[in-house]
């Protein structure tokens, strides 16, 4: 790949276009869940959940700051990273994760009756909440913060 010290614009364009061609090259081969180019985050300040590897990914630089911090109790930190991992498990159950078996291979796995029982269930969840407006609850915020 080769890259023009001066032509951002062009650059832009071949990377587009190196990383179109690798994608395209991986078509109807084996998924490599090793491969760290694509399964290396490490620096990506977000957890997800990888349907295609049926896998919850915490990268490292999300265990910092906010989430996780040596000053402050373990109850805290361990309380910051179980929510995290809890939201993440969802994914795996919903509109979207509920299409990857185990293996990470797109199937249809849910029969009828499970996706019935899961609408009814999440039905009574939201019925249960209130939704704030966002004024109400970023004042809220801050004055929790003082």
């Amino acid at each position: 790949l080769d890259l023009d010290a001066v032509n951002d614009y062009q650059n832009i364009q071949k990377l587009f276009t190196f990383d179109l061609d690798y994608q395209n090259s991986q078509l109807r081969k084996p998924v490599n869940k090793t491969d760290w180019v694509n399964n290396g985050k490490g620096v990506i300040v977000n957890a997800f959940y990888s349907g295609l590897n049926n896998a919850l990914v915490l990268p490292a630089a999300i265990l910092q700051g906010l989430v996780f911090s040596a000053d402050r109790p373990n109850y805290l930190n361990l309380g910051a990273i179980g929510w995290i991992i809890g939201h993440e498990i969802t994914h795996g159950f919903d509109n979207k994760g509920q299409k990857f078996d185990k293996g990470g291979d797109l199937v249809n796995w849910w029969d009828n009756n499970t996706k019935k029982i899961s609408v009814n269930e999440l039905s009574v969840l939201l019925s249960n909440m209130e939704i704030l407006p966002s004024k109400v609850l970023i004042k809220q915020l801050m004055a929790s913060s003082h």
